[in-house]
């Protein structure tokens, strides 16, 4: 199962620049269609050159919103805090002129109790995604979507109401200590008007191509649909 657009290059450098032009060509089109347009970024290390490439970019930032499409619940000091990664990487340069938007508000609060919270933000200023760019795990986990997760369900269920949920996930190999989190669902994932899913290395290729649809990607797969569209390289 690997949906329909599916972009393969020889090296990560390709790949890369592949992707800048075509995330600066849709925020572009985005922001002069209607004055604004908003980008929802994954965590982890493959994206990481993507977004220091992004940062150089000649958009105008100032109408561009950023967010996470999931995020440990942690302070963002943490060494697992997307949002530190993002602030690191993409919010730097010219980029530093674009509106962010976390996903954690209090991490000594219950990440349950202000999932609500973080939902009416993110709709009010994030959603519908003109872009998301995605990973997945070896486990083909995207999104925090973990097999196995308090609040999958309902991160899964495509009549939910809630753009953004609360999960905990079994402790694995994968989340290391970082099990509880807050993630979109896939009421947003079917929302979004771009969907990159961002993938290197032959292990994650070989889990992509054979995922099922009731793997987490392959949930992600469906509710994209043909505005998804998959870059890998080796």
């Amino acid at each position: 199962m690997s949906g329909l657009n599916y972009i393969r290059f020889s090296d990560r450098h390709a790949l890369v620049k592949a992707l800048v032009a075509t995330v600066q060509n849709i925020l572009e089109n985005a922001v002069a269609a209607t004055g604004k347009a908003s980008l929802l970024c994954s965590g982890g290390s493959t994206p990481g050159p993507l977004y220091s490439a992004l940062s150089n970019a000649q958009l105008d930032w100032v109408n561009i919103a950023v967010g996470l499409t999931d995020e440990r619940w942690v302070a963002s000091t943490s060494e697992g805090s997307n949002l530190a990664l993002i602030k690191r990487t993409l919010l730097q340069n010219h980029a530093k002129a674009a509106t962010l938007y976390p996903m954690v508000t209090d991490p000594a609060l219950s990440a349950f109790d202000e999932a609500h919270r973080i939902d009416t933000t993110y709709k009010q200023n994030l959603l519908p995604a003109d872009l998301m760019i995605l990973g997945m795990g070896a486990d083909a986990h995207t999104l925090s979507w973990f097999t196995g997760s308090k609040g999958l369900s309902e991160a899964l269920d495509p009549k939910t109401a809630k753009m953004v949920t609360a999960i905990e996930a079994p402790a694995t190999k994968t989340t290391g200590i970082y099990t509880t989190r807050q993630t979109l669902t896939r009421p947003a994932i079917a929302a979004a008007r771009n969907v990159i899913l961002m993938l290197t290395g032959d292990e994650k290729r070989i889990v992509f191509e054979t995922s099922t649809s009731d793997t987490p990607v392959g949930h992600m797969i469906e509710a994209a649909g043909d505005r998804l569209t998959t870059y890998w390289a080796p």
